[in-house]
C-alpha cells in the first residue's frame, strides 16, 4: 500500500514538474513576443518620424515654389507692362511672353495641386501605417496570450 502511495506521489510530482516546465516555456515565449513588440514599436516610431520629416520638407518646397511663382509672376508682369509702354513694336513679343508666363503659371498651379495631393497621400499613408502598426501589435499580444493559454491548458 505504501508503495502505491509513493508511486502516486511520484507521478503527481512528475506531472507538476512538467506543468512548471510548460509555464516556464510559455513565459519565455511571452518575453520574446514582448521584445519583438518593443523592436517593432521603435521601428514604427522611426518610420513615422521619417514620414513626418518628408511631409514637412514637401510643405516647405510647396511654400517656396508658390512664393517664387508669385514673385516671378509679378516681376514678369511689371517688366511686360514697362515694355508695352516704351515700345509699341514689341507688343506681339510681349503677348507671346504673356502666353508663356500664363502657361508657366498653369504648370506651377498644377504642380502645386499635385504636391497637395501627394502631401495628403503621405498623411493618409502615415495614418494607415499607424493603424496597421497598432493592429499588428494587438495581434502579437493576442498570439502571446493564446500561446500562454495553450501551454497552461496542457
Amino acid at each position: 500500500m505504501k508503495t502505491e502511495d509513493q508511486n502516486e506521489i511520484s507521478r503527481a510530482l512528475a506531472r507538476m514538474e512538467e506543468s512548471l516546465q510548460n509555464v516556464d516555456s510559455a513565459r519565455k515565449q511571452v518575453e520574446d513576443v514582448l521584445a519583438a513588440f518593443s523592436q517593432i514599436s521603435d521601428s514604427i516610431g522611426d518610420y513615422s518620424g521619417a514620414l513626418s520629416s518628408v511631409t514637412q520638407s514637401i510643405g516647405s518646397l510647396r511654400s517656396s515654389l508658390q512664393s517664387v511663382s508669385v514673385d516671378f509672376d509679378k516681376s514678369v508682369s511689371d517688366a511686360l507692362s514697362e515694355l508695352e509702354k516704351s515700345n509699341g513694336l514689341l507688343c506681339d513679343a510681349v503677348a507671346e511672353c504673356r502666353k508663356t508666363t500664363d502657361a508657366a503659371r498653369d504648370i506651377a498651379d498644377r504642380f502645386s495641386d499635385r504636391l497637395d495631393e501627394f502631401t495628403a497621400s503621405l498623411d493618409k499613408a502615415a495614418r494607415q501605417q499607424k493603424s496597421l502598426s497598432y493592429l499588428t501589435i494587438a495581434g502579437f499580444v493576442v498570439l502571446a496570450l493564446l500561446m500562454l493559454l495553450m501551454r497552461l491548458a496542457v
